[in-house]
Protein backbone atom coordinates (compact mmCIF):
# COMPACT_ATOMS: atom_id res chain seq x y z
CA UNK A 1 0.00 0.00 0.00
CA UNK A 2 1.29 3.44 -0.90
CA UNK A 3 0.92 6.35 1.44
CA UNK A 4 0.57 10.10 1.25
CA UNK A 5 1.37 12.45 4.10
CA UNK A 6 -0.91 15.43 4.74
CA UNK A 7 -0.69 18.36 7.13
CA UNK A 8 -2.43 17.81 10.45
CA UNK A 9 -1.19 18.44 13.98
CA UNK A 10 -3.17 15.40 15.19
CA UNK A 11 -2.38 11.70 14.53
CA UNK A 12 -4.85 10.84 11.75
CA UNK A 13 -5.29 8.05 9.18
CA UNK A 14 -7.48 8.16 6.08
CA UNK A 15 -8.36 4.89 4.35
CA UNK A 16 -9.61 4.54 0.75
CA UNK A 17 -13.24 3.43 0.53
CA UNK A 18 -12.07 0.39 -1.48
CA UNK A 19 -10.96 -1.34 1.73
CA UNK A 20 -14.02 -0.39 3.78
CA UNK A 21 -15.31 -3.97 3.50
CA UNK A 22 -12.22 -5.19 5.39
CA UNK A 23 -12.78 -2.81 8.29
CA UNK A 24 -15.24 -4.03 10.90
CA UNK A 25 -14.42 -0.85 12.76
CA UNK A 26 -12.12 2.06 11.97
CA UNK A 27 -8.73 1.57 13.68
CA UNK A 28 -7.94 3.55 16.80
CA UNK A 29 -4.19 2.91 16.79
CA UNK A 30 -1.29 2.32 14.41
CA UNK A 31 1.49 -0.20 15.06
CA UNK A 32 4.76 0.43 13.22
CA UNK A 33 7.90 -1.40 14.28
CA UNK A 34 8.03 -1.61 18.07
CA UNK A 35 5.93 1.53 18.54
CA UNK A 36 2.20 2.02 18.75
CA UNK A 37 0.35 5.33 18.57
CA UNK A 38 -3.29 6.15 19.20
CA UNK A 39 -4.90 7.88 16.21
CA UNK A 40 -8.21 8.84 14.62
CA UNK A 41 -9.30 7.15 11.38
CA UNK A 42 -11.58 8.16 8.52
CA UNK A 43 -12.63 6.88 5.11
CA UNK A 44 -12.25 9.08 2.04
CA UNK A 45 -14.51 8.78 -0.98
CA UNK A 46 -11.92 8.59 -3.74
CA UNK A 47 -11.73 4.93 -4.71
CA UNK A 48 -8.35 3.51 -5.73
CA UNK A 49 -9.85 0.48 -7.46
CA UNK A 50 -10.52 -3.16 -6.68
CA UNK A 51 -8.50 -4.88 -3.97
CA UNK A 52 -7.33 -7.60 -6.36
CA UNK A 53 -5.57 -4.86 -8.36
CA UNK A 54 -3.58 -3.64 -5.37
CA UNK A 55 0.08 -4.37 -6.24
CA UNK A 56 3.53 -3.08 -5.32
CA UNK A 57 3.71 -1.01 -8.53
CA UNK A 58 0.08 0.10 -8.30
CA UNK A 59 -0.80 0.29 -4.60
CA UNK A 60 -3.82 1.81 -2.93
CA UNK A 61 -3.11 4.99 -1.00
CA UNK A 62 -3.22 5.31 2.77
CA UNK A 63 -3.20 8.93 3.96
CA UNK A 64 -1.16 9.57 7.11
CA UNK A 65 -0.97 12.90 8.91
CA UNK A 66 2.52 14.39 9.00
CA UNK A 67 2.46 14.48 12.81
CA UNK A 68 1.83 10.71 12.99
CA UNK A 69 4.43 9.99 10.28
CA UNK A 70 7.05 12.10 12.07
CA UNK A 71 6.31 10.55 15.46
CA UNK A 72 6.72 7.01 14.09
CA UNK A 73 9.57 7.94 11.70
CA UNK A 74 7.82 6.42 8.67
CA UNK A 75 9.85 6.86 5.43
CA UNK A 76 7.89 8.80 2.83
CA UNK A 77 9.11 6.97 -0.28
CA UNK A 78 8.53 3.29 0.57
CA UNK A 79 5.60 0.97 -0.19
CA UNK A 80 4.13 -0.92 2.78
CA UNK A 81 1.56 -3.59 3.47
CA UNK A 82 -1.14 -3.24 6.09
CA UNK A 83 -3.38 -5.44 8.15
CA UNK A 84 -6.18 -4.28 10.39
CA UNK A 85 -6.68 -6.44 13.48
CA UNK A 86 -9.61 -5.45 15.66
CA UNK A 87 -9.03 -1.72 16.25
CA UNK A 88 -5.35 -1.57 15.31
CA UNK A 89 -3.64 -1.16 11.92
CA UNK A 90 -0.22 -2.75 11.38
CA UNK A 91 2.11 -1.05 8.89
CA UNK A 92 5.05 -3.09 7.66
CA UNK A 93 6.98 -5.21 7.26
CA UNK A 94 9.84 -3.64 9.19
CA UNK A 95 13.04 -5.71 9.13
CA UNK A 96 16.28 -4.89 10.93
CA UNK A 97 19.70 -6.34 10.09
CA UNK A 98 21.75 -6.14 13.26
CA UNK A 99 25.40 -5.25 12.64
CA UNK A 100 28.35 -5.60 15.01
CA UNK A 101 29.38 -3.05 17.61
CA UNK A 102 32.24 -1.49 15.59
CA UNK A 103 30.26 1.26 13.87
CA UNK A 104 33.31 2.67 12.08
CA UNK A 105 33.51 -0.52 9.98
CA UNK A 106 30.05 -0.10 8.47
CA UNK A 107 29.27 2.39 5.71
CA UNK A 108 27.45 2.59 2.37
CA UNK A 109 30.37 0.98 0.53
CA UNK A 110 30.28 -1.94 2.95
CA UNK A 111 26.55 -2.47 2.33
CA UNK A 112 26.91 -2.63 -1.48
CA UNK A 113 27.78 -6.32 -1.23
CA UNK A 114 24.28 -7.03 0.11
CA UNK A 115 22.29 -5.49 -2.76
CA UNK A 116 21.93 -8.85 -4.51
CA UNK A 117 20.24 -10.21 -1.38
CA UNK A 118 17.28 -7.85 -1.90
CA UNK A 119 15.94 -9.43 -5.09
CA UNK A 120 12.67 -10.42 -3.40
CA UNK A 121 12.05 -6.98 -1.90
CA UNK A 122 9.16 -6.06 -4.20
CA UNK A 123 7.27 -9.16 -3.10
CA UNK A 124 6.61 -7.55 0.27
CA UNK A 125 8.00 -3.99 0.41
CA UNK A 126 8.43 -2.21 3.73
CA UNK A 127 11.57 -1.10 5.58
CA UNK A 128 14.91 -2.90 5.66
CA UNK A 129 17.51 -1.13 7.79
CA UNK A 130 20.96 -2.24 8.97
CA UNK A 131 22.17 -0.87 12.30
CA UNK A 132 24.03 -1.72 15.49
CA UNK A 133 22.82 -1.55 19.07
CA UNK A 134 25.16 1.42 19.57
CA UNK A 135 23.18 3.44 17.01
CA UNK A 136 19.81 3.10 18.76
CA UNK A 137 18.13 5.86 20.72
CA UNK A 138 16.36 3.74 23.33
CA UNK A 139 14.38 6.68 24.72
CA UNK A 140 12.48 7.41 21.51
CA UNK A 141 12.96 3.85 20.12
CA UNK A 142 14.65 4.94 16.89
CA UNK A 143 17.36 3.04 15.00
CA UNK A 144 19.94 5.01 12.99
CA UNK A 145 21.70 3.17 10.21
CA UNK A 146 21.61 2.32 6.52
CA UNK A 147 18.23 1.78 4.89
CA UNK A 148 17.63 -0.06 1.63
CA UNK A 149 16.36 2.22 -1.15
CA UNK A 150 14.43 0.09 -3.69
CA UNK A 151 14.18 2.91 -6.24
CA UNK A 152 17.92 3.32 -6.57
CA UNK A 153 18.69 -0.29 -5.58
CA UNK A 154 21.17 1.08 -3.07
CA UNK A 155 21.59 1.87 0.63
CA UNK A 156 21.29 5.29 2.25
CA UNK A 157 21.83 6.72 5.71
CA UNK A 158 18.46 7.03 7.42
CA UNK A 159 16.53 6.34 10.60
CA UNK A 160 13.22 4.79 11.57
CA UNK A 161 11.44 3.23 14.52
CA UNK A 162 13.17 0.07 15.76
CA UNK A 163 11.89 -2.71 13.44
CA UNK A 164 9.43 -5.35 14.61
CA UNK A 165 11.65 -8.14 13.22
CA UNK A 166 15.42 -8.08 13.78
CA UNK A 167 17.73 -10.57 12.12
CA UNK A 168 20.89 -10.90 14.19
CA UNK A 169 22.64 -13.85 12.59
CA UNK A 170 25.18 -13.56 9.75
CA UNK A 171 23.10 -12.31 6.81
CA UNK A 172 25.97 -12.05 4.36
CA UNK A 173 24.98 -15.25 2.57
CA UNK A 174 21.24 -15.08 3.24
CA UNK A 175 18.67 -13.72 0.83
CA UNK A 176 16.11 -11.35 2.29
CA UNK A 177 13.18 -13.66 1.55
CA UNK A 178 14.92 -16.39 3.57
CA UNK A 179 15.49 -13.90 6.39
CA UNK A 180 11.81 -12.98 6.30
CA UNK A 181 10.75 -16.64 6.37
CA UNK A 182 13.10 -17.52 9.23
CA UNK A 183 11.87 -14.56 11.26
CA UNK A 184 8.14 -15.15 10.71
CA UNK A 185 7.87 -18.92 10.88
CA UNK A 186 4.15 -19.45 11.39
CA UNK A 187 1.52 -18.58 8.75
CA UNK A 188 -0.16 -16.08 11.08
CA UNK A 189 3.07 -14.24 11.85
CA UNK A 190 4.36 -14.53 8.29
CA UNK A 191 1.23 -12.90 6.88
CA UNK A 192 0.65 -10.42 9.67
CA UNK A 193 1.20 -7.36 7.48
CA UNK A 194 -0.80 -8.56 4.48
CA UNK A 195 -4.27 -7.36 3.65
CA UNK A 196 -6.78 -9.82 5.07
CA UNK A 197 -8.03 -10.95 1.67
CA UNK A 198 -4.56 -11.88 0.42
CA UNK A 199 -2.52 -15.00 1.08
CA UNK A 200 0.88 -14.88 2.81
CA UNK A 201 3.92 -15.05 0.56
CA UNK A 202 5.00 -18.64 -0.05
Amino acid sequence: MGKTFFQDSEPVLKFPSSIAALLKKLPEAMKYGVREEVCRSFLFEEDSGALDKNFYHQPHELFISNSLAETLRIPADLIFQIQVVQEKVFLGPTVGLLLGEKNHLYNLSYMKKFKNRLGAYKRFGGVVIAFSTRSIDWVIKVAYGMMYDPIGNCWRYDSTTIPAAIYRRNFRHAKLLDIWKSTYRTPIEYGKFLLENRKPIS
